[in-house]
């Protein structure tokens, strides 16, 4: 892992960062990590379901019965200008019944990041509408990216939903100097390493793989930053790169990250896309965005 954190530190001094490299021990971020909100954890209990090809719409209302909070967001959103048919529906049932199965996974998903966002980053100076912004949008230009590309990802919408997850973590951890801000140090990355000894991508992939997320959605998170170093160069760890470059298109980016979403030609390759269909996808992810924000 040291190894390929290091990767993301592009053409930085190594022995800095090999002396400052002490990240925060495991039992620490499950500690912050049980310290999120009730919904985040049931959406972890609805993905690991939704790769069951037997579960049953039964089995998901009762996991989204245990947080009520949760319960409100999602008939909220499924009576929204998103699903909205003229005839609201009452209770959670119709509500699953309405959007479907595989709708449910990205609405709870949804609902329970925004619930998560409820906070400024104090740390970093985001704000808590900045992050889940970035989130949402970012997440619809992964599967945007893949309407237009080379074959279907599984796994990018929750990336890009959970891309953030670890930065939450790390502001909780108090007594270090606050992010100064773009100006002053334009990587964010940088930053964290030099104040935590570790980076929000990193933090997250870890929670998310103590948590049982599938591999695929731990290594996107993990390399976002860097699709092109070794042990992260892949597909879905370009897209979501890719997707990353479009929400920062959108103004929805977050200050200390514009120079890592360049999209460069073998990112390009990797993602299975060219320049036209990073257009097109932009195109197509602007209104879903839209939705959701409204929503």
């Amino acid at each position: 892992l040291m190894e390929a954190a290091l990767c993301r530190l592009r053409g930085r001094t190594l022995s800095v960062y090999l002396r400052l490299f002490m990240p925060l021990d495991q039992a620490t971020l499950v500690s912050l990590g049980a310290m999120l909100p009730p919904s985040m954890h049931v959406f972890m209990r609805i993905d690991e379901r939704m790769r069951d090809p037997l579960v049953d719409v039964s089995d998901l209302v009762a996991l989204i019965r245990v947080d009520p909070s949760l319960s409100f967001k999602l008939l909220r959103l499924a009576n929204s200008v998103m699903y909205g048919s003229g005839t609201p529906c009452d209770t959670l049932d119709e509500a699953v019944s309405r959007v479907g199965l595989r709708e449910v996974q990205r609405l709870v998903g949804l609902a329970a990041v925004h619930q998560t966002y409820q906070h400024d980053l104090a740390n970093y100076h985001f704000t808590a509408q900045q992050v889940w912004e970035n989130a949402v949008a970012t997440a619809v230009s992964f599967e945007a990216l893949s309407s237009v590309s080379n074959g279907r990802i599984d796994g990018g919408y929750v990336a890009g939903l959970m891309r953030n997850l670890g930065r939450l973590i790390l502001d909780r951890v108090r007594g270090r100097t606050p992010y100064p801000g773009e100006a002053v140090a334009p990587d964010v990355a940088a930053w964290e390493f030099a104040n935590f000894g570790t980076d929000g991508p990193e933090v997250g992939a870890r929670l998310l793989e103590h948590w049982r997320f599938p591999p695929e959605v731990v290594t996107m998170v993990r390399g976002q930053l860097a699709p092109l170093a070794q042990g992260f160069a892949n597909a879905g760890v370009a897209r979501l790169n890719l997707a990353g470059h479009l929400a920062t298109r959108m103004g929805v980016g977050l200050p200390g990250e514009s120079t890592v979403w360049s999209p460069e030609p073998e990112k390009l390759v990797l993602a299975g896309i060219d320049a036209a269909g990073l257009d097109a996808a932009f195109e197509l992810a602007r209104e879903p965005f839209q939705r959701v924000r409204q929503a």
